[in-house]
């Protein structure tokens, strides 16, 4: 195990982002433009965005529905022959059953101010969202081709956007006294639920002192004094802390992983699943590179690859062509981290690594969707469960 410094190699992740930071730094410096001006001018009203307590939470929950809901969606139309609601005139599409789900969780949180409905909400959005774009390919196509070879990489880059918005929306909550004293106020539908806990009643205690301290508006300071007494009272019910299915499964995994996969262990599985997919990444790229100079065997060989594919795909030699490079070069790239990881540098092993399957997860896919649709879903969760696992090591304090 070694302590060494990163180094100095592009992070695709950070190229991903970029492009929106001038956008999200603007937004914030006009946000703290409005918050300074409603000090200043009491009587102003202050507009700036307050990101919600739970919001990442909230996020994951449509990120995970989303996803489910299109591979299930898929999984069960190929199971039953793609089967048609409707008669000879009519067909209820499941786009359709998607709209009504998005209707109805954008409706919940219209009408009803109880906090579990942002979960429910969640879940729905996702479900809805899921089998609206799986339809994709009937929205750009003048024959309605539900097959058409480029909806499922627009499907899996709509769900990568996902996944980068609750990657931005999980990052530190501002500590502007406001936006802390908006999270205190939703905190304390606790109280109102009977569902405070002493962790609960602590940590919005810590919250109000925080505003107490930091604000210069004296309602919020006189606000946060009332709550302050409030919840140190005495005579405030609180309950004994409940653990949600979320929290029992996390203290068991932590369990089982301090118990079973020691360092040496962990480090075994993490390499040996970045060569496993270094091997799958580079085995075509391989094959036709040993043949190269066999015009007969390379075109009976690129005809079988094509035919492999869920979707049956005779031109297109440019994605073809973009699409084994990077895939060679991503494999070469995860075989390098592999060795690193485990006879080298389990740092710079894992810096390779999770960099390499960035680029696998956000750039390489696309192109491979394309040729091979859905039937790739079970490798693409590997890969997000190799990002998991390289990303434990590291939490986990083995380097």
């Amino acid at each position: 195990m070694t302590t060494k410094s990163d180094p100095k190699i592009p992070d695709p992740a950070d190229i991903f982002v970029s492009a929106t930071e001038t956008v999200v730094e603007s937004f914030e410096r006009i946000s703290r433009k409005e918050q300074l001006l409603g000090r200043d001018f009491p009587q102003g009203r202050v507009r700036s965005a307050v990101k919600r307590s739970g919001a990442g939470e909230h996020l994951f929950l449509v990120l995970l529905s989303f996803a489910g809901s299109v591979a299930l969606t898929r999984l069960f139309l190929e199971l039953s022959g793609y089967p048609q609601i409707g008669n000879s005139e009519l067909h209820i599409a499941h786009v359709l059953w998607g709209g009504l789900f998005i209707f109805i969780a954008s409706l919940l949180p219209l009408i009803l101010g109880n906090v579990w409905v942002y979960p429910v909400a969640a879940l729905l959005s996702g479900i809805g969202m899921g089998l609206f774009i799986d339809e994709v390919g009937k929205f750009i196509t003048q024959t309605n081709d539900y097959f058409f070879p480029a909806a499922a990489p627009i499907i899996y880059i709509a769900f990568l956007l996902t996944a980068w918005l609750y990657l931005r929306i999980r990052r530190p909550a501002s500590r502007d006294p406001r936006a802390v004293m908006y999270r205190v106020l939703e905190g304390l539908s606790e109280v109102l639920d009977r569902d405070l806990d002493p962790g609960e009643r602590a940590y919005l205690t810590a919250q109000v002192d925080f505003v107490t301290k930091e604000t210069q508006d004296s309602d919020l300071q006189r606000l946060a004094g009332n709550l302050k007494t409030f919840l140190t009272s005495e005579e405030l019910t609180v309950t004994d802390p409940v653990l949600t299915f979320i929290d029992r499964w996390r203290r068991n995994r932590d369990r089982f992983l301090d118990r079973y996969i020691p360092q040496r262990v962990h480090l075994l599985l993490a390499s040996s699943g970045l060569a496993l997919l270094g091997y799958f990444a580079l085995r075509i790229p391989l094959q036709l590179f040993f043949i190269r100079d066999q015009p007969d065997q390379l075109r009976l060989l690129i005809a079988s690859i094509l035919d492999n594919g869920v979707v049956k795909v005779g031109s297109s030699p440019g994605f073809f062509t973009a699409w084994l490079g990077l895939e060679g070069g991503i494999g070469l790239a995860l075989a390098a981290a592999a060795i690193l990881l485990l006879f080298v540098e389990d740092e710079r092993g894992l810096f390779v690594g999770q960099r390499s399957l960035v680029g696998y997860v956000t750039v390489v896919n696309i192109f491979v969707l394309y040729f091979h649709q859905f039937s790739i879903i079970p490798f693409v969760l590997f890969q997000f469960f190799m990002l998991w696992v390289l990303k434990s090591y590291r939490q986990r304090g083995f380097c």
